[in-house]
């Protein structure tokens, strides 16, 4: 985890290159297959993806894949299907991340 926060916190969408995104990619998806931890594909998915648009641009459809991969490395850590926000079973782990990433997207959503 420590690695993923400080990646996050030193990644910038102009800091990165095609060749660092893909190598960044390779070792999150080498990841996947040495680190049995629940919840590691999924994080190793968005921070791929996260890499990819850092070199290209940021748009809504990539933005919620990211988002939605890291909910899911959440769901995972918990134990519950991907049906828990439609049975209404939602954990208090899954409801602070949802209210961490809208603090994130008004954060940063454009203003009028």
């Amino acid at each position: 985890m420590e690695f993923v926060r400080s990646f996050l916190d030193s990644a910038r969408p102009t800091g990165l290159g095609q060749p660092e995104a893909d190598a960044v990619s390779a070792r999150m998806y080498a990841l996947t297959d040495t680190d049995p931890a629940i919840g590691t594909a999924s994080l190793a998915a968005a921070i791929s993806l996260f890499c990819d648009c850092a070199v290209r641009t940021f748009d809504v459809d990539s933005t919620l894949e990211i988002m939605s991969s890291c909910y899911e490395a959440v769901l995972h850590t918990e134990g519950l299907s991907q049906d828990v926000l439609e049975a209404g079973t939602d954990s208090e782990n899954c409801s602070r991340f949802v209210d961490f990433q809208s603090a994130v997207v008004e954060r940063n959503a454009p203003t009028a």
